[in-house]
């Protein structure tokens, strides 16, 4: 999670900010085969809110806004695929009249039993401060004859006979490009293929839904036989209006006629439901039970839990902020114990207590230095990046044309080299700090202050 979404709205004071902004971008990637080239594929989508796209005249004098996309693979030796394109919006006559996201998807051919790396890039045209960029680590097994695609979930999947870039097989399969479930949300869908390269046999497709300990959650499965089929598309999905809170698995099983099963493959998703009419999982498989004896969260009653949830936001990523806010109105003391217990056994799973303790004393020193009368300390800018980012190697306070402010020196955050910080006193009261200045990428970026710190230091 960005300081800047928390911050931003609060800061009026300066004038000329600019922003190093992170371009919001929502982006899915599976693997899928061709059995006509025989060959295996990776399918990148991706989607961008028009909302953050900057719109600007073109020669027409209209409104229009542009992407350029950027998607390589590679090994440690070459380059294996890659394509590069401009993605444009429709053309406008008005910025009022603009309401299209821009989406779009690339398929990319990969070798197998390769270990490869997947770049992405978006860039925004009209605006060279606005980019979003990624990588991840790729490995196509190569399988002797029947196996699965990876689990897509989607949005929607409609026959249509008008051809787009995300027409597949008859089907135009919108993928859903945030695994985030609110409760408006009562259905969770998903998109996998099954092939079959060699001789055709019979096989049994069974998808499920489990916790994050992989503890299957009752009346949440289902199947689909496959009769000696080279092969076939499965679209289906489950009814989640009362499935609870929390981090789940959709599991899918490849069985042979012998009921063996030959692959799985998992997606992950997170649901946040308000409904009164969710439920609680009631098998009691032994793994869930002893999940629940080592939970070290059970100690917190409702008032720490709710305390400890909320200090975990400076350091919770997108999915898990969200997560946290839906339980400000909740009084489930055992649903935010798990939660919890859930959160820093991510972080640690053979010590998670062990990984709060070594938190809790850092935000120890975060609410007896930077509590004020408005925030708790980590609240306040300097907790957060304090929580984020640990003690800075240098500290300088500074009174400079009537404003007070601290300097803050990091010498390395993200392989981000000599990163600073500025924190403004907003009120001589409150001895409240905003940031107003941060050298680091994707953070409040101001030229006057990078002007001081460039002249003074």
């Amino acid at each position: 999670m960005k300081l800047v979404i928390i911050l931003f709205s609060f800061f009026t004071l300066m004038l000329n900010i600019t922003l190093a902004n992170e371009l919001d971008s929502y982006v899915t990637v599976n693997r899928f085969y061709d059995l006509e080239t025989k060959q295996h594929y990776v399918e990148i989508s991706y989607f961008v809110p028009s909302s953050v796209v900057y719109f600007q005249k073109n020669a027409k004098q209209l409104y229009q806004g542009r992407l350029k996309t950027s998607i390589i693979v590679s090994n440690k030796e070459e380059i294996i695929n890659s394509k590069v394109y401009i993605l444009q919006t429709e053309e406008c006559n008005s910025l009022e009249n603009i309401s299209t996201n821009l989406k779009d998807v690339v398929r990319l051919y990969v070798p197998s039993n390769d270990t490869l790396n997947l770049a992405i890039k978006i860039e925004d045209v009209n605006d060279s401060t606005s980019s979003y960029s990624s990588s991840v680590a790729l490995y196509v097994k190569e399988k002797e004859n029947a196996f699965l695609s990876d689990v897509m979930l989607i949005t929607s999947a409609n026959k249509s006979e008008i051809l787009n870039p995300f027409t597949r097989n008859g089907l135009v399969v919108i993928p859903k490009f945030l695994n985030y479930y609110p409760t408006e949300i009562k259905e969770v869908k998903f998109y996998t293929e099954f092939y079959q390269k060699n001789s055709l046999s019979k096989y049994l497709v069974r998808y499920l839904i489990t916790n994050e300990e992989g503890v299957f959650v009752n009346g949440y499965a289902s199947h689909k036989r496959i009769d000696s089929q080279q092969y076939t598309s499965i679209v289906s999905g489950f009814d989640i209006s009362k499935l609870p809170s929390g981090n789940y698995y959709l599991f899918m099983e490849l069985k042979d006629s012998a009921n063996v099963i030959i692959e799985r493959k998992r997606t992950f998703f997170q649901r946040s439901n308000k409904s009164e009419n969710s439920i609680k999982n009631v098998n009691e498989q032994k793994g869930e039970l002893s999940v629940i004896a080592n939970n070290f969260a059970k100690k917190f009653n409702l008032v720490n839990i709710k305390h400890h949830l909320s200090a975990l936001a400076p350091i919770a990523n997108t999915f898990e902020y969200s997560t946290i806010q839906g339980f400000e109105d909740s009084e489930d003391v055992e649903q935010m114990q798990n939660y919890f217990f859930s959160f820093w056994k991510g972080k640690n799973s053979k010590e998670p207590e062990a990984e709060w303790m070594a938190y809790a004393k850092t935000l120890q020193y975060v609410e007896n230095t930077f509590t004020n009368l408005n925030d708790r300390g980590y609240e306040t800018a300097r907790g957060i990046v304090y929580l984020m980012h640990g003690k800075p190697f240098l500290e300088k306070r500074y009174r400079r044309d009537g404003k007070e402010f601290w300097l803050w020196n990091y010498e390395r955050i993200d392989n981000q080299g000599n990163v600073y910080f500025i924190f403004l006193n907003s009120s001589s009261i409150s001895d409240d700090f905003k940031m107003v200045h941060s050298s680091l990428r994707n953070e409040l970026y101001d030229k006057y202050w990078a002007d001081f710190i460039k002249n003074e230091l």
